[in-house]
Formats: C-alpha cells, sequence, structure tokens
C-alpha cells in the first residue's frame, strides 16, 4: 500500500510485505490466457465458489482539508462491495513501535486493549457488521527469525529497528534467569522463543479483544501469510513454505480470513523481454508470482477464506523512478483475476487517496479496468452459481461495453461541506463530509 511522493508517515501507513523481493528473478512462462489473468490459462477453479472484490480504500484526510474521498469512490453497477474496514497501527490501539519488550507488561496492555475496544466501536459502529475487518501491525514481524536488529544507541523506547537488542536488554532486566549461563546457540533459542511469546501474545489478545466487540466481523492481519517473490526457485519456496509450517501456525489458526498481498513488485514490461538483473517482469512472470503466492495461502488456509489484497500502483521494491505510480491495465486483470483462478474467494482493493485528482484516476481504473476484469468472474453469496451485480440484479451490460466507455465522474464541493457525486449514467449521490 504505498502512494506517491513518500514520506516517513507514508511508509508507515503504507502496507508494505516483509518478504524480502529483489531484481533479476527468473521464472518460468505461462500460457498466455494465465498472463493476461484470462481464466482458461492455468490451475481450474470451482465456478460455483464465492468471489467477489471489496473497497479497502482510506484517504488521508490530513492533506484533503477533511474530505474522505475514499467514501466517494462509486461501484454501483458493479460486483464490488464495500465492506471491508482496515485498522493502521497508528490508530489501533497502543502499538508498541519499539518492539514487544514495551508490551510484555500488564499494565500496558491494559491500556492498549482498551483503546483497542474503542478503536473498534468508534470505526465499526454496527455491532452487527459481518464484513472484513483488517489489522495492520507490521512495523515489526511476530517471529524472531524474521525481526531485523539494525543497531542504534537509542533508548529502549525510541522508534527505533534494534528489536532483538532491545529484547535481550529486557530480558537481562525482567528475567536473566532465562538466559543465565547461556552462551551462542543456546542463548539465541531462548531468547527467540521468549521473544516469539510476547509476539503471540500481543498480536493474539489484540485479535480476541477486537472479535470480542465486533464478534460477527471477519478479523485478520494484513500481510499474513506473507508473501515471496521467487517463487521459480526452490531454496526461497522450501524457506518460506516452511516459515508458514513451523512458525506461523498459531497466527494463521487464529485469524477468520487470511489476507496476503499480491502487489506489483517489478515493473512490468510488455512490449520486450524483462532486462536481466533488473526490477523489471513480464506479464507470464508477474501471472506465475500471483498464483504461487495465493496457492501457498489456500494450502495454509485451513479452509478459511483467502482474500488478496491488491494494489493498482507499483511497490517501494520496483524502485524510486516508478514508485507509487499506477501500474499498466494488465497488471490490474492479473490482480483481480488470477486469485480466483488459485483458490481465493476475493480481493481487497487498497489504496490511501491524499487527493482530487487521485481519487478521479483511482475511480477511472475502477470503472473502465476493475470491474470489467472482475464483475464476469465474481460470485458472490447467494448468487445461485452465478456471476450477479453487488445490487442483486443480474448483468445486462457486456464488460467491454463499460470498458470502452469513460464515464464522466463530477465531483462538487458544496459550501455547506458536502460532497455531491455523480455521473453521466447514475443519479447524483450526496455524501456527509466529515468535520476538519
Amino acid at each position: 500500500m504505498n502512494r506517491v511522493n513518500r514520506s516517513v508517515f507514508q511508509r508507515a501507513c503504507a502496507l508494505l510485505g516483509l518478504a524480502g523481493v529483489a531484481a533479476g528473478a527468473a521464472m518460468t512462462s505461462l500460457p498466455a490466457a494465465a498472463q493476461s489473468g484470462n481464466q482458461q490459462g492455468g490451475q481450474s477453479q470451482n465456478s460455483s465458489q464465492v468471489y467477489q472484490a471489496h473497497l479497502c480504500v482510506t484517504t488521508w484526510t490530513s492533506r484533503t482539508r477533511g474530505i474522505d474521498w475514499a467514501a466517494q469512490l462509486n461501484v454501483q453497477g458493479t460486483t464490488i462491495g464495500k465492506d471491508a474496514v482496515l485498522f493502521y497501527e497508528s490508530a489501533f490501539g497502543h502499538f508498541p513501535y519499539p518492539g514487544p519488550h514495551i508490551s510484555d507488561n500488564p499494565a500496558y496492555m491494559q491500556r492498549h486493549l482498551a483503546k483497542v475496544a474503542a478503536d473498534v466501536a468508534a470505526k465499526i459502529p454496527d455491532p452487527n457488521f459481518s464484513g472484513y475487518a483488517v489489522i495492520d501491525y507490521e512495523f515489526w514481524y511476530p517471529t524472531w527469525s524474521k525481526t531485523p536488529n539494525v543497531p542504534s544507541n537509542l533508548a529502549a523506547d525510541a522508534r527505533d529497528q534494534d528489536f532483538k537488542a532491545d529484547w535481550e536488554d529486557h530480558i537481562r532486566a525482567t528475567r536473566p534467569q532465562l538466559i543465565a549461563g547461556l552462551t551462542g546457540e543456546a542463548r539465541e533459542r531462548a531468547l527467540a522463543a521468549s521473544y516469539n511469546q510476547a509476539a503471540q501474545k500481543f498480536f493474539l489478545d489484540t485479535l480476541r479483544e477486537a472479535k470480542r466487540v465486533r464478534p460477527n466481523a471477519k478479523w485478520g492481519f494484513y500481510g499474513f501469510p506473507s508473501r515471496e517473490y521467487y517463487v521459480t526457485l526452490k531454496a526461497f519456496t522450501d524457506r518460506w513454505k516452511a516459515h508458514h509450517d513451523n512458525e506461523l501456525g498459531w497466527l494463521l489458526d487464529a485469524v477468520d480470513v487470511h489476507y496476503p498481498n499480491v502487489y506489483q513488485m517489478m515493473r512490468l514490461v510488455e512490449d520486450r523481454e524483462p532486462t536481466r538483473n533488473t526490477r523489471e517482469n513480464s506479464p507470464a512472470q508477474n501471472a506465475e508470482y500471483i498464483l504461487a503466492n495465493i496457492r501457498e495461502a489456500v494450502r495454509v488456509s485451513r479452509g478459511k477464506p483467502v482474500i488478496a489484497f491488491v494494489h493498482y500502483r507499483y511497490h517501494p521494491n520496483v524502485g524510486r523512478e516508478l514508485e507509487g505510480q499506477w501500474v499498466p491495465a494488465t497488471s490490474i486483470r492479473q490482480q483481480m483475476e488470477l486469485p480466483k483462478q488459485a483458490g481465493a474467494q476475493g480481493v481487497l482493493i487498497w489504496d490511501c487517496i491524499e487527493s482530487e485528482q487521485q481519487f478521479r484516476d483511482l475511480q477511472r481504473l475502477i470503472t473502465q479496468v476493475a470491474a470489467p476484469a472482475v464483475d464476469p468472474i465474481a460470485v458472490l453469496p447467494g448468487a445461485n452459481n452465478s456471476p450477479r451485480l453487488a445490487s442483486g440484479s443480474s448483468r445486462t451490460a457486456q464488460p467491454a461495453a463499460r470498458a470502452t466507455s469513460r464515464p464522466a465522474v463530477a465531483v462538487t464541493r458544496l459550501p455547506n461541506g458536502k460532497i455531491v457525486v455523480s455521473s453521466s449514467k447514475r443519479p447524483t449521490q450526496v455524501a456527509n463530509v466529515p468535520p476538519q
């Protein structure tokens, strides 16, 4: 989840996966149909399985003068739902940025969980809400094996990344008996076990409190199962799958839904072969990456739904030149279509809107590219195994017709603080805008 012109806040807000990705992966090619996202290419899927796209878009309101542009996105007449809520770590409880040594304290957890309950109730006022609820905790990872340790001479409560050093200091100060007399690998194992226990407690207690407040919501953590780009290299995939099997079972068991992401990690090139050892890939390579990640999520899903996060901008891994720029239409179609082919039950469309222009751009991409890609393959709950529109009416228009017609979305700011959103084909809608 990344946007243009990154700042410190944007990187904190952005939903960046923690799997390591670099350039130049050699990937196998796929049939042309799979490259474009066509359902005829690759693994077959159950056409009657529920599959739907959902908006999970937010607005950086401090940059939009309090206008919630995300709320104005118009998906009427499509199968795309508006039933997902995202909780950023900066506004969900008291996230312990310095590391789990901060939350390894009963008084801290009491304050944290009280705020979690208040935050859930405020953002989801309906006690019977049954949509998708996603917790975005990603500043540090809940397993020792994937936790970085960047040297720092700052205090233990500083927002730095010497997580392992801070944890060792914490253990020496609070439970020195755990590592007394231990050296080398034995000491490392003791530190890892205690760190993992504290991290798990923080994640699971947070999840339990959120479920207590809104028990019908479909709760999960963004980015789990984790992402891997090098899906054709056995050394990478073996380590990736072992991590899920051996270290993340506690989290995968606890959530209601698994929320991996399949963001565009490399520059997509369609008019030539990708240049080796650069941050480029072909549609075939990109399709392989998406399919493999969703199949792995399904493998470890315990039969729970897999709903993949998708994003229509380039991930920071691609480099500053393209970071945050809109991806090609082929990438959008792949992100919308291929997860179903691999067994997912839907996708969550993420973005964080910073301006009216970004709102207009995203609305256009949803209307002209995303909806025409997903509507023909969508199967909504109770739809009798046939694609149906979100309004409940059967499809009457062909997707191609909408793809070639660009509706004019008019956005007007009224003096009373309201926004009017209208198009040439739909009646005007007036939506309240939160005060500044």
